[in-house]
């Protein structure tokens, strides 16, 4: 039972920090000049929304089917899809001397990678 709730509790954080953050990229001028967010202004503008959209879409892979019990498979698959994800954007912040940012991207990395272990346990 507590193992379930820890379990559930990373998925929820993993959940709401994607489902906040995802949307926001989508519109690349206002997340651009948003504290913290200037390393967006470099890169391609539709590549800024494709990781918001990967980031949405993940948080809604990650608990809707464990909460539904439907097609609960793609919960593990999208935590992976995100741990690569992260994984990236460690790398790309810790080239920029960004290492604040890519400490987050690894922790939420690990978290991405250590949620689905859980389920399939």
């Amino acid at each position: 039972m507590t193992g379930d709730l820890i379990i559930w509790a990373g998925m929820t954080v993993l959940a709401v920090i994607f489902a906040v953050l995802g949307p926001l990229k989508l519109n690349h001028e206002q997340f651009t000049r948003r504290r913290g967010c200037g390393w967006a202004a470099d890169l391609p503008k539709r590549r800024v929304q494709l990781i918001g959209v990967l980031e949405t879409l993940a948080a809604v892979a990650i608990v809707w089917p464990l909460a539904t019990r439907t097609l609960t498979w793609l919960s593990p698959i999208a935590c992976v899809c995100l741990a690569i994800l992260m994984g990236c954007a460690a790398y790309f912040h810790t080239r920029r001397g960004e290492t604040e940012l890519a400490g987050l991207c690894v922790l939420l990395g690990i978290l991405a990678i250590v949620v689905p272990i859980g389920v399939l346990m």
